[in-house]
């Protein structure tokens, strides 16, 4: 069993005995979820995701397994079974594939992968498909402090205007009715 490497308690219980109460339990799910969930936080680590494919593989969840196990340090015969599962009919579309992994899951740089999971990433030839491309989105770009004060002051004048335009049309119709 690989182990979290976790000195920190989470209340009295640390995530790592919680996860081996979980699993001990046979409650899997609420296992796997408080994996990922640290996964997400923490960021890639393939002993982690070993672990994680080890319980989805548990739960008999071969395609959540093999989707785990991709960029992780898992060997053998079912966790070569598991990714095949999990690739199935998307081997024709790799970024299908890639979009159903977990966000720690994917890297900036194939080097920067354990070696057993480069060495898988490479073989099956998502190398290219897997990798985290941050810089190629959009980014939006952010309203300056000068732009939304300039917003503001038309807002403010337009309420003044809508406002004079109001008072001017009231004193208008009182004329019109009392004067």
């Amino acid at each position: 069993m690989v182990t979290l490497g976790l000195s920190k308690m989470c209340g009295r219980i640390s995530l790592e005995n919680r996860i081996s109460r979980d699993r001990g339990n046979g409650d899997y799910g609420t296992a796997l979820q408080r994996l990922l969930s640290h996964m997400a936080s923490k960021g890639y680590d393939a002993d982690l995701l070993a672990q994680a494919g080890q319980i989805a593989y548990e739960m008999h969840d071969l395609r959540q397994a093999g989707r785990l196990w991709l960029t992780s340090s898992a060997e053998g015969e079912h966790v070569d079974r598991a990714i095949e599962v999990a690739l199935g009919k998307r081997r024709r579309d790799p970024r299908n594939t890639v979009s159903q992994l977990p966000r720690a899951a994917r890297l900036p740089r194939v080097e920067n992968y354990h070696p057993v999971a480069r060495e898988r990433v490479v073989r099956l030839g998502l190398q290219e498909s897997i990798l985290w491309k941050d810089q190629n989105r959009p980014k939006p770009k952010p309203m300056g402090r000068l732009a939304l004060a300039v917003v503001g002051i038309v807002g403010v004048v337009a309420a003044l205007v809508a406002l004079t335009c109001f008072i001017a049309g009231s004193v208008a119709l009182y004329d019109s009715l009392f004067g």
